[in-house]
């Protein structure tokens, strides 16, 4: 079976499941991160969402063909998180 970590951090209160994922992901994050980025592996950028304070999001990705791919999560701070997510 092939997985990838989930994308946990208490201290940060970021979490992306599941991974891997088909048509969306589900998104925890801090009311200051504001910012998504997904790239993928030529390091360009297929998708930007501007993330509401709500705190929990849902992530449309059919838009995406399967692979491997890198999220980026940005703060009020200009501080970034990254991860791997994967696509099927």
């Amino acid at each position: 079976k092939l997985d990838v970590p989930q994308m946990e951090n208490d201290e940060q209160q970021l979490s992306i499941y599941p991974n891997p994922c088909q048509d969306f992901v589900v998104l925890k994050h801090r009311a200051d991160q504001h910012q998504l980025r997904i790239y993928n592996t030529m390091g360009q950028i297929v998708l930007e969402h501007k993330l509401s304070p709500t705190k929990e999001e849902k992530i449309q990705l059919q838009q995406l063909v399967t692979g491997i791919y890198i999220v980026e999560i940005e703060d009020s701070q200009h501080q970034l998180q990254r991860t791997k997510l994967m696509k099927w």
